[in-house]
């Protein structure tokens, strides 16, 4: 009786339970042991314990008698030869039998997973916190580039060889600002802004991007169905979707030649295909990327959605390509389908809800705005703001207008000059991200020094947090970089007590509408930009086009 109730106490044991006799054969392997090496126990016994534990066999013979060690955590193995995580302690005790050595085993593997997905948290989280950085400071050399290119183009003639190649520059600029935005919200996980879109539309944008760099022997063809529905869609992140597709299924074929199909069709999902997809029953755009290369099996089609998991080599990738797909498609409340095999190549297909013409009747289209003259403005402008070639261009778009303004780039001497000359300045701008201070702490001590002067924190990246930190410290307005001039002369108006006339306008531009600074919100972190030097530079007259910030 005693015996079956120590053989029912040790086959209860969560942790496997294994005795070992003086040759290290085992005698007793209970449940949980089988489960957890996968082994029945009539097959484990008298077997040697290095069939399951190789690597510890010496560790556990130099166990004294009578003595209890924790190895800690340890790699063993199933039956199969699948490795282990396991955490193992030993016991040693004599008997009138013969000495015997108990090894108990505790799985590893649910904690392994848990510590697995708290790492890759960690890394998503700091990537956000860099994508907040990389976006302060490309955000203001985004702004340098484009306003230094409305400068050039305005002192040109319309026929001038030049033009074409600051359109293109001016083109390549504000692409990259919008990718910037696309990662600031991917690391916020905002929802997309979605307009009506033909999905054709964004493809040729993003193959006439990857045409440029393809690798020699691989082409690109694009073809579309008749009867391509349009969709609700982020232009943006469809374009980067199908650069994250194109540039896998073209690290899939090389090193070998070969051709990557995009095509843009229309499918309407029968109950059972809806089902097998987790998607309604409905009409969809379906944009699928097919390549030449070497193909998936199963179990790495299983995995590839996984973020940082990849197939390539340290240096060739992060795993996080298709997650980014993945995601998209998971916002756009479609899905991503993947068809593949070894030696057949892949077929990568996103499935977008199509919109019905009573939808698209519905959605109004943004009306045009004229683009303005350069309005004529009437104060004193102090600004400041740490990266230099910002300063110094937007010192020339206000003094366009007819401003005066002060420019700093140390927030110190901006603040000595505002005690020095406190009734001397009709409105302050401020950057948030400065070396030493923040844009928040120069509107509490310029508060301190004239509580009544009109104030606005300007940044890229603000959080809640920040706005309300702002404008508990004085500031009347926000300026969200990068933003155009017009928005920057409306904010600078408004705060002035002044207005922009309506009655100079070019008919030949126009700009899209843009939205009033203080409605907007964002949830946004802001890091420090590399720092500049105080000065004040000289006024030079300029003309911007809009969207230019």
């Amino acid at each position: 009786m005693n015996e079956a109730q120590l053989a029912a106490i040790i086959d209860s044991s969560l942790d496997a339970i294994i005795c070992l006799d003086d040759q290290l054969r085992i005698t007793v392997f209970n449940r949980a042991a089988e489960k957890l090496f996968q082994c029945a126990a009539i097959q484990a016994m008298r077997h040697e314990l290095g069939r399951f534990l190789p690597s510890v066999l010496d560790q556990i013979m130099a166990v004294g008698v009578n003595e209890q060690v924790s190895l800690g955590e340890v790699q063993g193995q199933t039956a199969a030869g699948m490795p282990l995580p396991l955490e193992i302690s030993v016991s040693c005790q004599r008997h009138a039998q013969g000495m015997v050595t108990t090894v108990f085993a505790h799985d590893l593997s649910a904690r392994k997973i848990i510590e697995s997905q708290l790492l890759e948290s960690q890394k998503m989280q700091a990537m956000g916190t860099m994508a907040g950085g990389i976006a302060h400071d490309f955000n203001n050399i985004l702004s340098a580039i484009l306003g230094n290119v409305s400068l050039a183009k305005a002192d040109l003639s319309e026929d001038a060889p030049a033009r074409e190649s600051l359109n293109e520059i001016d083109r390549a600029a504000r692409r990259a600002r919008n990718l910037v935005r696309q990662i600031l919200t991917f690391s916020r996980n905002e929802p997309p802004k979605r307009i009506p879109l033909k999905l054709m539309d964004a493809v040729r944008d993003a193959v006439r991007l990857l045409r440029v760099t393809l690798p020699p022997g691989i082409a690109i063809k694009v073809d579309s169905g008749p009867n391509a529905p349009m969709v609700m869609a982020d232009t943006v992140q469809v374009e980067q979707a199908l650069v994250n597709l194109c540039t896998n299924a073209i690290h899939a074929t090389l090193p070998n030649s070969g051709t990557i199909t995009v095509m843009v069709d229309a499918m309407t999902l029968d109950a059972r295909q809806a089902e097998s997809l987790n998607l309604p029953p409905q009409r969809y755009a379906v944009l699928s990327v097919r390549d030449q290369g070497q193909g998936m099996d199963e179990q790495t089609v299983g995995r590839i959605f996984e973020p940082f998991f990849t197939t390539k080599d340290v240096d060739q990738g992060t795993g996080l390509g298709l997650a980014v797909v993945h995601g998209v498609m998971r916002s756009h409340q479609g899905t991503v389908d993947v068809q593949s095999a070894p030696g057949q190549g892949s077929v990568f297909s996103l499935y977008f809800p199509a919109i019905s013409q009573v939808l698209l009747d519905g959605v109004a289209p943004e009306a045009p705005r004229p683009a303005r003259k350069p309005a004529k403005l009437r104060g004193h402008v102090m600004y400041v703001d740490d990266d230099q070639a910002l300063v110094f261009l937007i010192q020339r778009a206000l003094t366009r207008r007819g401003l005066k303004v002060s420019t700093f780039t140390n927030p110190q001497l901006a603040m000595a000059a505002l005690r020095e000359h406190p009734m001397g300045y009709d409105l302050l701008v401020t950057d948030y991200n400065m070396p030493g201070i923040s844009g928040v702490a120069v509107l509490r001590e310029a508060s301190n020094i004239r509580n009544d002067l009109p104030m606005a924190l300007a940044s890229g990246y603000v959080t809640p947090e920040i706005e309300q930190e702002a404008r508990q410290a004085g500031a009347r307005d926000l300026i969200h970089k990068p933003n155009d001039v017009d928005e920057m002369c409306e904010t600078v108006a408004r705060l002035l007590g002044q207005s922009l006339p309506q009655d100079e306008l070019e008919p030949e531009t126009q700009a899209a509408p843009s939205q009033p600074l203080g409605s907007r919100t964002s949830s946004r972190s802001s890091t420090r930009s590399s720092a500049g030097s105080n000065t004040a530079t000289n006024p030079v007259p300029s003309l911007f086009e809009p969207d230019d910030f």
